[in-house]
């Protein structure tokens, strides 16, 4: 949409049944694969497709994308490649590779990154610490939120028609369902609530990525959860603007320490509160005022920041307006610059 603003027509090929067109990104359906072999499989008909398209720059994300960028790049195309995780580190906790192979896996794969940021014409990263393992040959652009336009009015309608008359507390976390992301350890923080004798619930949006959620029905505190998939943008903005607290107690694994996580983020900019991760990188970067932060592998403390946010209301809205002063700063309006240059760099060329 960033793009589109410019002037530029935006041609998004990405996974999906039907193609269709919104904010003036023409979205298509890329080849349909069966497994994560078949995507592999497939990158013969994606190369056919995005070169039907006769684009002036090829974005391409994720190391899947690599064999493509490179023959792009022997076709003389304008290249962009962007990862958005730490691979060097977030294959550890990818099940469907046997664990053996996990960490020969991540050195391979950052060992190819780090050779195609030769080759294509910009890299974008999302952590600091990816600048310096790319040898400075990549663009930090942050995973800051976007809340402008059209999509604000939206979340704004959508809110009004998810708020509910309740005489009960309502935690939220938004995200993929994981053990490698702690949805067993923010389930075990739900009970803990509830049984300090707090009347809370628990809003579950996101995507059942390891099939956790049949696992999770056994839990003691599942009969106060409410699971609703995966939603749109806007419906998650619309029901964090519903709730009390938000959750977001990853466990220190994988790049989950370096990776600033959006969630918190669009938190903060919806005026929730919240309970994260006691991180450096992240504490360092948003401070004290929005949230409390924890040990995840301690929910005892999780337990204790929750119940005293949800008893002190005042403490809350504090929070709240301290999350919404510092995404006043750190917005994507403001970010998306990084993305505009790299792109007036890579065309100049």
């Amino acid at each position: 949409m960033s793009l589109v603003q410019t002037g530029a027509e935006v041609v998004a090929i990405m996974k999906m049944e039907h193609g269709f067109e919104r904010d003036g990104v023409r979205f298509v359906p890329g080849p349909k694969s069966r497994g994560r072999a078949g995507r592999f499989l497939r990158l013969g008909k994606v190369l056919q497709q995005i070169i039907a398209e006769e684009g002036d720059v090829y974005h391409l994300h994720n190391p899947a994308m690599i064999p493509v960028a490179i023959v792009l790049k022997a076709f003389g195309k304008r290249v962009i490649y962007d990862t958005h995780e730490d691979f060097s580190r977030r294959l550890m906790i990818r099940r469907w590779i046997p664990r053996p192979l996990r960490r020969p896996a991540c050195w391979g794969v950052s060992r190819t990154e780090f050779l195609v940021s030769r080759i294509v014409d910009a890299t974008l990263v999302t952590q600091g610490r990816q600048v310096d393992a790319f040898g400075g040959r990549a663009t930090l652009l942050r995973n800051a939120p976007a809340l402008a336009g059209a999509r604000g009015e939206t979340v704004a309608e959508l809110s009004r028609r998810f708020s509910e008359e309740r005489s009960f507390y309502r935690l939220l976390y938004v995200g993929s369902l994981s053990r490698a992301r702690g949805i067993d350890r923010m389930l075990d923080v739900l009970a803990g609530v509830r049984a300090k004798g707090l009347d809370a619930r628990l809003w579950l949006i996101g995507p059942d990525d390891d099939g956790v959620v049949e696992d999770l029905r056994t839990h003691p505190a599942w009969d106060a959860v409410d699971y609703l998939g995966l939603k749109g943008h806007e419906e998650a903005f619309a029901y964090m603007a519903n709730a009390d607290v938000g959750m977001a107690i990853l466990p220190d694994v994988a790049d989950h320490a370096d990776a600033m996580p959006s969630k918190l983020f669009e938190y903060m900019a919806k005026g929730l509160p919240f309970v994260a991760s006691d991180f450096p990188v992240w504490r360092s970067f948003i401070g004290d005022e929005a949230g409390c932060w924890v040990d995840p592998a301690k929910a005892g403390q999780a337990v204790d920041a929750v119940c005293k946010l949800l008893a002190d209301e005042e403490r809350r809205q504090g929070c709240a307006e301290a999350g919404t002063s510092f995404i006043d700063h750190f917005n994507w309006e403001n970010e998306q610059q990084v993305l505009l240059e790299t792109y007036r760099r890579v065309l100049a060329r």
